[in-house]
């Protein structure tokens, strides 16, 4: 089946992106891969990105804008998936930036046969500075079972999780009713794909970088606290876990990396009870970490990664809860003092 000229339905949330909505558009305008439609979801924005979003529409024909109260990223999508109309679907973020032929580029790489494309990306800052690049160590078409033999891999080098360096069928996502839980607002792309990976015979990577992910904060992994983050890492963990069984792939190799990954979410999970936006006490904090540090996920976690690893597992493995609670404390009182003289020298260096 000829699939060169098939269309593309790009779906994008919208919610108060108005600073960075015009570019994102753009770059969707002047993809070279011109067969597309552009579905707009202003999820009840306060500003003037639904303004802008009707602007676009008048202009291009290939835009849909649907206007909704705010709902969510997960619901928009959804409701997106419900009236796209293309062969394949494609899903980008408000705030984020394709290179000119990421497009042409997924559908051409979506031959015979198979069922998913993806492709590497970059992190980028408010001012479009690379903060790092994820490409997959593998590419070129492999067999589900190639590709499940290293999942835990991509998923270390987090080509995984994200919705936006993926081409995805669209007839697959409908007859197997693959949609994204409305009910988590961390790790519903993850879900949504182990759900289209079970649907997949054959997947095809591109180690190129084809699309710009901002974040606005290049200084911290989260930029505000998270209520339940541990819960919520643990339950995806388990939800990967589960996949890799039910797909006979929980190797040893697999299951060693999840674990390695375990550690690292373990660490995020600390790190987020200090974050400078949280509400919790001394006690709540210590409540806390006594919860993790007892958990099945931390008594299977390999703390291998580097010295301060190896130190926090340590301290978690024996339950040295006082230890931890001394590690992140001054470690984020540091980091919220030093955060202001970073950012004067990234000044200084970018002037020169």
């Amino acid at each position: 089946m000829d699939k060169s000229n098939k269309m593309v339905s790009i779906i994008v949330p919208v919610y108060n992106a108005e600073e960075n909505l015009k570019p994102c558009l753009n770059s969707i305008l002047k993809q070279t891969y011109s067969n597309l439609e552009i579905i707009l979801i202003n999820d009840g924005s306060t500003d003037n990105s639904g303004e802008i979003c009707d602007e676009f529409a008048k202009k291009d024909d290939r835009m849909i804008v649907i206007h909704q109260n705010n709902a969510g990223p997960s619901i928009a999508r959804n409701n997106g998936i419900d009236i796209a109309k293309g062969e394949f679907i494609q899903f980008v973020d408000a705030d984020d930036l394709l290179k000119i032929d990421m497009t042409e580029r997924l559908v051409n790489s979506m031959k015979q046969d198979i069922q998913l494309v993806i492709c590497g990306y970059q992190s980028v800052n408010e001012n479009h500075h690379i903060i790092q690049q994820f490409t997959p160590h593998v590419t070129g078409t492999l067999q589900k079972n190639e590709f499940l033999d290293s999942f835990s891999s991509f998923y270390k080098q987090i080509i995984i999780p994200s919705i936006w360096n993926k081409l995805y069928i669209r007839e697959l996502i409908k007859f197997n009713k693959i949609n994204f839980n409305e009910d988590l607002k961390l790790g519903e792309d993850l879900l949504f794909n182990l759900k289209y990976f079970k649907s997949c015979l054959k997947i095809n990577l591109i180690n190129d970088v084809l699309y710009s992910y901002k974040v606005e904060n290049d200084q911290s992994l989260s930029q505000n606290y998270k209520e339940d983050f541990f819960n919520n890492q643990r339950f995806l963990e388990q939800k990967v876990k589960e996949f890799l069984i039910d797909e006979k792939a929980y190797t040893d190799h697999n299951k060693y990396t999840l674990q390695l990954i375990n550690a690292n979410s373990l660490i995020n999970s600390f790190d987020n009870l200090f974050h400078k936006n949280s509400h919790l006490t001394k006690d709540q904090k210590m409540k806390e970490i006594s919860y993790i540090t007892k958990s099945r996920f931390a008594a299977e976690a390999h703390f291998q990664t580097n010295v301060q690893t190896r130190l926090i597992g340590f301290f978690t493995k024996h339950q040295l809860d006082n230890f931890i609670y001394m590690f992140f404390n001054t470690k984020n009182i540091l980091k919220n003092k030093m955060n202001p003289v970073f950012k004067m020298l990234k000044r200084v260096i970018r002037k020169e």
